[in-house]
């Protein structure tokens, strides 16, 4: 507040005071305010997103082990079927018999397992325990059969 306010008329020159100062300031906070909410909801966004990725990660266990259960089954029969009717398969006729396999486990797993990440996904977890505990017994993806339990 030292300089003549009458200098803001010389040509070129730009005459700030305090108050100016403090408008600009202010303004700048405002905007940053606003641009600090926006971040916090990307970054809940981001998290909410992550956390419903993280729950469907808990089918995963259930989900390999239903595939490995079936691929292994597959394979057996296949292995038997090729000391059989099919030994004269050659090695291409063979990949194209598991690659016809692998595609097949793929589109029967596909919707139980959208199916079991969706339910890790909610709230409660009850229906996903519910669904791997039906799954493990009926296709014995622990290993152990009713019988061998205690």
């Amino acid at each position: 507040r030292d300089i003549e306010a009458s200098a803001s008329e010389i040509p070129g020159v730009f005459l700030y005071n305090i108050d100016d100062l403090s408008e600009v300031a202010h303004q700048s906070f405002e905007k940053r305010q606003k641009e600090a909410d926006r971040a916090e909801v990307l970054v809940e966004d981001v998290l909410e997103d992550w956390k419903r990725w993280a729950s469907g990660e808990l089918a995963t266990p259930t989900i390999k082990a239903l595939r490995a259960r079936l691929r292994a089954d597959f394979e057996a029969e296949l292995l038997k079927s090729r000391k059989g009717r099919l030994r004269t398969l050659n090695e291409e006729e063979t990949a194209a018999i598991e690659k016809l396999i692998e595609s097949g486990i793929n589109r029967f797993l596909h919707h139980p397992t959208m199916k079991l990440r969706q339910e890790a996904t909610r709230r409660d977890g009850d229906t996903l325990d519910d669904m791997s505990s039906v799954l493990d017994e009926l296709f014995e993806l622990s290993g152990k059969s009713k019988e061998e339990e205690p």
